[in-house]
């Protein structure tokens, strides 16, 4: 028989998440979750479980909020920065790719937006290892791998987030001339159902332009570099929409 058991995120190839989805038994010898951690099967709660690891998520009701967000992360880089105001957290360093093809991405930091006194979501910031990037300013103007990760804090609706993004690009420098652009961003987002704990990547790859990927769901496709410094822009640019999320997302050049 199941018993409880505690999804655990682990790293995943190619920057995906996956979630393990195998149980050990009791009885598999002395500490069996530690075996089982090692080898990415979901653990069963009880038999010694340090409450630091049982307690991450309720065997019937998983608290998206507490999962650590994890993409390939190195083995020997497995350091997070803690977001205040919340419970998610970034790694330092994050790998998408595999062999020699891999690039290897750091935190330039990370962030709590809040809308009154509610929190919206956490962002983490990252860019290509080895990149000359001293400041805001360069995460805007920078034709270099790049990402940024916003992790929910709460439900919203499409329509809600839709109109925030809408508001924060429209009012950017050449926001104009992008409209095509940013309506086809919009629409990407009023077709999904945004919870607690999803997860929405906004990428820029040179000589591919911008992509935004939610969850692992779906993604979609703008191939122009003006449009990703235009969304890099409402972050970092003079009209960001918020003096202490940049400051956040900065905080580690």
């Amino acid at each position: 028989m199941l018993e409880h058991i505690v999804k655990l995120r682990v790293a995943a190839p190619l920057g995906l998440l996956f979630v393990a989805t195998a149980c050990g038994s009791s009885s598999s010898g002395p500490e069996p979750w530690k075996a089982a951690l090692a080898e990415g099967r979901v653990v069963k709660l009880g038999q010694g479980i340090p409450p630091q690891v049982s307690k991450k998520a309720s065997p019937t009701a998983p608290d998206p909020a507490r999962k650590v967000v994890a993409l390939s992360v190195p083995a020997a880089e497995e350091a997070h920065q803690e977001v205040p105001g919340c419970q998610i957290r970034f790694p330092q360093a994050i790998e998408s790719g595999s062999g020699e093809v891999a690039t290897i991405f750091d935190l330039t930091g990370a962030a709590l937006r809040k809308r009154l006194w509610f929190n919206v979501y956490a962002m983490g910031s990252y860019v290509a290892r080895g990149t000359d990037v001293h400041n805001a300013q360069d995460l805007v103007d920078a034709d270099i791998p790049k990402r940024l990760l916003l992790v929910m804090d709460r439900k919203v609706s499409s329509s809600q987030m839709a109109s925030s993004v809408r508001g924060s690009l429209e009012r950017q420098p050449g926001a104009r001339k992008l409209q095509k652009d940013i309506d086809k961003l919009i629409e990407f987002l009023r077709t999904r159902s945004i919870d607690r704990g999803d997860e929405i990547w906004l990428i820029h790859t040179p000589g591919v332009g911008f992509t935004c990927r939610f969850n692992d769901e779906a993604s979609m496709e703008i191939p122009d570099p003006e449009f990703s410094q235009l969304v890099w822009n409402s972050y970092f640019g003079p009209a960001k929409v918020s003096d202490d999320l940049c400051s956040g997302l900065t905080s580690r050049l």
